[in-house]
């Protein structure tokens, strides 16, 4: 795999590179920029958006909280009023004093529907302007009378169910005591019933205030939605009931005789049983593909959770826009860093592959003139060979021409020694023009061999410089391939063109 990178290398321009390592500049910042985005700006910026949730949230609550103050202060101050302790201790006369009081308290708020007044049995005794509707067979739930007896505090109820008016009530009770001894006993309750369907008007406010699909909705204690943004999912339970809830609702016929459908919810569920009052998850609500982020509060006057949900990517859209403009700007910066490194590779470039062109032209005239001298030094050799082929044939005839030079002297020595015997005049003569002769041949003989010898020092000193062209070409030879290693190494780091 080295190899392969290293081979990958090669191929790449120096321009390329020069544009490359801009680019790697220009990028290592805006990669930075991004992990701070990611991972320190993204949070920052969903818990902004969580944090609008939280306040939009808070608000409601608060408006909820505000609509149940002055009740529980209307029946607070008026279950002190002893028209009604006189009443329930037995004192009839004074009913239509007690209508009085009722009237009064009903006439303090448009949303009352009715002020009952109900004795220690849980009787309902005297009303106000209409009788108090009452939950299959009690008016006040043995439950509630028996916590209103050990607390002098007001009670509000579970959220009632009302078809026929089509109305949301909830029944706040206050207790009637008067003082027996070192206690206080409680002998009667102050009962008013209120319509919450300022409810449902709240929560189906709350369509895409946190984000387009966001919407909100109110679970009650049994965890049954009391409200919500899509009015069809009114009264459905995000888990089944338990026994003793489900007997609780029949007997007392919370919801009318509704049957209330379970849109199983386990996350929902566990955030409702849970003991946090402030909750911030997501989740992948019923119904939907897409995740949403989740922030609950629990209601301090009323047992009820509120929720507001708001798509995920509604959440971070102000994260993920952050990171696409990012983005772009990256892009942007790579482009101009890329084509301004190839300009600047180019120029810095320019120059050194104008010096490889050059050694490359050098080279080639050294091993064309290498190339030459080569032929010549071959051509050299083969005259030195053939110089030395005739110089042996000189050596051959030279010795030939000083033996039979030799043989004449010897024998016109022997003639002459017989001179007696023949004409010794002419015999004489010719002798002596032979000898003179041979004289002259062996004279002749030593001339030529001094010019062999000559001969021979002119063949071996040529023969000296042709090795030494020869030398010459060859490192002539070794030269132009250094150079072509030169010329390689520059290619590496310029690359080509």
């Amino acid at each position: 795999m080295q190899i392969l990178f290293s081979r990958t290398r090669i191929h790449l321009t120096l321009s390329v590179r020069v544009s490359l390592l801009m680019m790697l500049a220009a990028l290592l910042p805006l990669v930075f920029t991004i992990l701070i985005s990611q991972f320190l700006s993204r949070p920052l910026l969903i818990s902004q958006a969580n944090s609008a949730m939280e306040t939009d949230i808070q608000a409601h609550i608060q408006t909820i909280e505000n609509y149940f103050s002055q009740p529980i202060i209307d029946l607070s101050s008026i279950s002190q009023n002893s028209l009604l302790s006189q009443y329930l201790s037995g004192n009839t006369n004074i009913a239509a004093k007690v209508d009085d009081v009722l009237a009064t308290g009903y006439q303090r708020n448009t949303n009352y529907i009715n002020w009952s007044l109900i004795d220690a049995q849980g009787n309902q005794r005297l009303f106000y302007p209409v009788a108090a509707r009452p939950h299959g067979n009690y008016v006040i739930p043995p439950d509630t009378i028996k916590r209103l007896k050990t607390s002098s505090n007001a009670q509000i109820s579970s959220v009632f169910f009302d078809p026929q008016g089509d109305q949301l009530t909830v029944d706040i009770t206050e207790p009637v005591s008067i003082p027996s001894g070192n206690t206080i006993q409680v002998i009667g309750f102050l009962r008013a019933t209120l319509n919450v369907n300022f409810i449902w008007n709240m929560i189906l406010s709350e369509r895409g205030v946190n984000g387009e699909g966001s919407y909100a909705f109110i679970l009650d204690e049994n965890g049954v939605v009391i409200a919500h943004t899509d009015i069809t999912k009114i009264f459905s339970a995000v888990a089944p009931f338990a026994p003793k809830m489900q007997q609780d609702i029949s007997i007392l016929q919370r919801y009318a005789n509704i049957k209330i459908p379970v849109l199983a919810n386990d996350t929902l569920a566990n955030v409702q049983k849970s003991a946090n009052t402030q909750t911030s998850f997501q989740m992948v609500p019923q119904g939907q593909k897409e995740s949403f982020s989740v922030v609950s509060r629990v209601i301090p006057i009323v047992p009820w959770t509120y929720f507001v949900l708001s798509p995920t990517k509604v959440v971070t859209a102000l994260a993920d826009q952050q990171l696409f403009t990012i983005g772009i700007i990256a892009s942007i910066v790579l482009l101009l860093a890329a084509v301004t490194g190839l300009a600047v590779g180019r120029r810095i470039t320019a120059p050194v592959l104008h010096s490889v062109t050059k050694l490359q032209e050098s080279s080639q005239s050294l091993k064309n003139l290498a190339a030459e001298e080569q032929t010549t030094a071959a051509q050299q050799v083969w005259v030195v060979d053939a110089s030395k082929t005739g110089l042996s044939s000189i050596h051959y005839y030279t010795d030939a021409v000083q033996i039979a030079a030799h043989h004449m002297i010897e024998t016109v020595t022997g003639l002459e020694h017989r001179w007696p015997d023949i004409n010794q005049e002419k015999m004489q003569q010719a002798l002596r023009q032979m000898i003179m002769t041979a004289y002259y041949i062996d004279k002749a003989t030593q001339h030529q061999k001094t010019s062999n010898t000559k001969l021979s020092d002119t063949i071996e000193l040529t023969k000296q410089v042709t090795e030494q062209l020869a030398s010459g070409a060859s490192a002539a030879t070794h030269a132009a391939e250094q150079m072509e290693q030169v010329v390689s190494q520059l290619q590496q780091v310029a690359g080509k063109e």
